[in-house]
């Protein structure tokens, strides 16, 4: 399962190279499919060890147990919706370890991504 969710993740991502700065301060924001970010939150949501939580109108966090990783999901009352976002530490192909921070997005609603992406960009790279 987690394999299958890493390689939907490149997928989604595509031919985007990690970037080498220890922290992404901002969101890599990619456009995709509506039922691709569907498939990405059934894979994440079907995952042993992750932790549903409500933390908005219409947004949704899953943190990973034992990883300093999460990801957000928007339901059809956000105005953003439909948006996934990833906030993380990843391990980079440099070696080196960072905290990233990708959305993927079938939003028509460019202010409310902007909107969103920026109240989770101001948690900083110390919290999810």
């Amino acid at each position: 399962m987690y394999k299958v969710l890493v390689l939907l993740c490149v997928i989604l991502v595509g031919a985007v190279d990690a970037k080498t700065e220890k922290n992404m301060d901002s969101t890599e924001l990619l456009s995709v499919k509506s039922g691709q970010l569907k498939e990405l939150e059934y894979k994440v949501s079907g995952r042993s060890d992750v932790e549903k939580q409500e933390v908005g109108e219409g947004l949704h966090r899953y943190l990973i147990q034992g990883r300093f990783e999460t990801y957000y999901f928007t339901s059809e009352q956000h105005p953003a919706h439909p948006i996934a976002i990833f906030r993380g530490k990843v391990n980079r192909t440099d070696g080196t370890t960072g905290f990233d921070q990708r959305a993927w997005s079938a939003s028509t609603n460019p202010e409310a991504v902007t909107e969103l992406l920026k109240s989770l960009e101001a948690l900083g790279t110390e919290k999810l």
